[in-house]
């Protein structure tokens, strides 16, 4: 039995932290995209002898800006709580409850223009 630590593990990257800040896309080449400190990612290489074939580079230019888009979103946001689906539950849970208010809010909204309009009367009880 080995004691080694597979590279890439969690074991491994403890106490790691990932780059800090916003990350950008590379404006000379929108397959890169770079952080405030000068760090570079690509999410497409080329095969060798630099053929770029269209279809590879428009999945890989819409990639590079998704990862840019969902990194940016998750600033403050602890990789754990990403990786347990944490948060997309708690979204979940918001959207519905958002849903609701939502209905409650245009119910009173009616309400309150059929009064103004004559045709619901307030009653005293």
């Amino acid at each position: 039995m080995s004691n080694e630590i597979p590279i890439g593990s969690r074991q491994e990257n403890a106490g790691a932290q990932h780059t800090p800040g916003k990350l950008y896309l590379d404006p000379d080449d929108p397959l890169c995209f770079c952080d405030d400190l000068g760090g570079l990612g690509r999410v497409y290489e080329p095969e060798p002898y630099g053929n770029r074939h269209a279809t590879d580079v428009a999945i890989a230019t819409t990639n590079a800006r998704r990862v840019v888009a969902a990194w940016n979103a998750c600033a403050g946001i602890p990789t754990e709580a990403l990786e347990a689906g944490t948060i997309k539950a708690r979204i979940t849970e918001l959207v519905k409850l958002l849903a609701v208010r939502t209905a409650t809010v245009d119910k009173l909204l009616a309400a309150l223009e059929g009064c103004r309009a004559g045709t619901i009367t307030w009653g005293r009880g």
